[in-house]
């Protein structure tokens, strides 16, 4: 398949991720993403286009994209007066592949202005707010789009982790979201937690130097297996991976200005502060293993598998009928 783009620049790593789920699931495609995090795409061999800084991608960069076949732009139909149109403006389809967020962002009238006119479809990977029915493309609901690496044993993910055989410790795997002060300070607390616990703890961040507990841990859900309970913010694939893996978690949700946390972990364990965290990490390790949740969109196979069926019908047919889009959306 030539001309597929997938755009996940504009925010954290859920961008680059739902995009190296579908790319690995297709096997061809291009990423743009933050060249932070071009070492997840080159570890993939998924083919990418890195770019540096927080600006969107150059126009060097869109010129060598030429005039995709099929444009994916990730959660932030970013550039709606800057890099973007452009590239709209070439590609021959445009899809918006996003999750749930405050819907005053899209329904800003420039923004909407762009989704309404510019965009073919938009694929919703979390239920979207009602508000948000009101965009002009057809939507279509699929389960979350996650990187499906061969998850490890829990023995061999605990060794991998540094854990001896003799060490029967249950773990606490924290998992690193934000500012990278926000990080180093998440990371002594929950160390200061172990220890008062008797608990091993291993802190996962891409932005923190690997020291100690912390670790580069990619993919993430390969070591799940490993915990006994995580602690977690409120993100788009911390949430989904630990429901997925059955993990006991904690979340401690974070305000962002587009990305309703809070929302997400609706009935799951939540602390606010240091002495709440603690108290339901405890709580967390007595109850083992979470009961199996029913899907968190339509039954049967998982969002990356039906985002893939879905691109791939429409490179082929280019067209193709709401009924046929249903039917692949459900897997």
């Amino acid at each position: 398949m030539s001309g597929l783009v997938y755009y996940a620049l504009g925010g954290g790593h859920g961008h680059a991720l739902r995009g190296l789920a579908l790319l690995t699931r297709l096997g061809r495609g291009t990423l743009i993403l933050p060249e932070r995090l071009a070492p997840w795409a080159r570890a993939l061999a998924v083919d990418h286009r890195p770019v540096a800084g927080h600006g969107g991608a150059p126009a060097a960069l869109l010129d060598e994209l030429g005039a995709p076949e099929l444009l994916l732009v990730d959660v932030f139909p970013r550039g709606v007066v800057k890099e973007l149109p452009p590239l709209l403006g070439r590609a021959h389809a445009r899809w918006l592949v996003t999750r749930n967020l405050e819907p005053d962002f899209y329904l800003h009238p420039a923004v909407r202005d762009t989704i309404d006119r510019r965009y073919e479809r938009i694929v919703w990977t979390e239920d979207p707010p009602p508000a948000l029915a009101a965009l002009a493309p057809p939507a279509t609901r699929i389960e979350p789009v996650l990187l499906a690496p061969e998850a490890l044993e829990r023995a061999q993910a605990r060794r991998v982790l540094g854990l001896g055989e003799g060490d029967e410790r249950p773990l606490v795997l924290a998992i690193g979201s934000g500012a990278v002060e926000t990080q180093r300070r998440m990371a002594r607390l929950v160390e200061k937690l172990a220890a008062r616990l008797g608990l091993a703890w291993r802190f996962a961040s891409h932005e923190l130097e690997a020291d100690g507990g912390v670790l580069p841990l990619f993919p993430l859900a390969r070591y799940l297996a490993a915990a006994d309970v995580a602690i977690a913010a409120g993100g788009y694939h911390a949430v989904h991976e630990l429901r997925a893996a059955r993990v006991p978690a904690v979340f401690v949700p974070q305000r962002r200005r587009h990305d309703d946390q809070r929302h997400r972990v609706r009935g799951e364990r939540v602390a606010r502060d240091p002495e709440e965290l603690e108290r339901e990490v405890e709580s967390a390790l007595g109850e083992g293993p979470r009961p199996a949740r029913p899907p968190a969109g339509p039954a049967g196979a998982g969002g990356a598998r039906s985002l893939a069926a879905l691109v791939e019908r429409r490179v082929q047919q280019r067209v193709f009928a709401e009924e046929e889009v249903a039917a692949l959306a459900r897997g």
